[in-house]
């Protein structure tokens, strides 16, 4: 069985910024099966039947997008449903937290409770949260803990965390004890 392999745009950023329906079909023409979009870009905010219409046509699909935290509210996060459930991606991820959360014990709890809340109103919708590690996640926080550990401990277990393993080792972290901690 064949295990699908999609590409995150972030290292092809220029180009996909760029011109998104050629970058969309060099990463299908390079053998992807998916795509992971950044939502923060102007030219995936506003251009989501092109997107699809791409990806359709390339036979490529859209995994999900990475967001920014403070997008996940109001008016912004109700255009950002529309546009996932318009491209066909069933993940959103959080592409980062600002430093004062993943520095302080006391927000990453209140995070935790608000990512388990966001998960739930997600799933209303048929789309899934997810969360997008980099090197201050490694870094402990007072009493010692991960960010990371606190976050999946503390999360449900239906909200995806997208552990980035470069960044791991950026954070002074060995990744493969993480994968096995966590697996799946």
């Amino acid at each position: 069985m064949k295990v699908p392999i999609g590409l995150q745009v972030w290292p092809v950023q220029k180009e996909f910024v760029a011109d998104v329906p050629g970058t969309l079909k060099a990463i299908a023409k390079m053998g992807y099966d998916g795509v992971e979009l950044c939502y923060y870009w102007s030219q995936v905010w506003d251009h989501a039947d092109d997107i699809r219409k791409v990806c359709d046509g390339e036979g490529l699909k859209v995994i999900g997008s990475h967001v920014r935290y403070p997008d996940m509210q109001g008016d912004t996060l109700k255009r950002l449903i529309e546009f996932s459930q318009a491209v066909g991606q069933r993940n959103i991820i959080v592409a980062t937290l600002p430093e004062e959360i993943l520095l302080s014990r006391a927000k990453l709890l209140e995070t935790a409770t608000w990512f388990n809340w966001m998960t739930t109103l997600l799933r209303a919708e048929g789309l899934r949260l997810g969360y997008h590690n980099h090197a201050k996640e490694f870094v402990p926080v007072a009493g010692g803990d991960m960010p990371w550990d606190l976050l999946i401990g503390l999360t449900v277990p239906d909200m995806i965390m997208q552990e980035d393993i470069g960044h791991v080792v950026r954070g002074n972290a060995d990744p493969f004890v993480y994968l096995e901690r966590y697996p799946g």
